[in-house]
């Protein structure tokens, strides 16, 4: 297997009246009942927008 890697996430221009963070963990979970409680548990998620670059989302 490979070890040492942490999964990320970015998305580019997140628009904030979208319901895409709410089923973003919607998604997760599901995913996570078929594959295991520990699927992508590392995963980092960062917004990047032009005026302020990558900050957590």
């Amino acid at each position: 297997t490979i070890s040492g890697i942490i999964p990320v996430l970015i998305i580019s221009e997140y628009n904030y009246r979208s319901s895409a963070k709410s089923k973003y963990q919607e998604v997760l979970d599901f995913v996570r009942v078929k594959k295991g409680s520990d699927f992508l548990k590392n995963i980092v998620t960062y917004n990047y927008t032009t005026q302020v670059g990558l900050v957590d989302w």
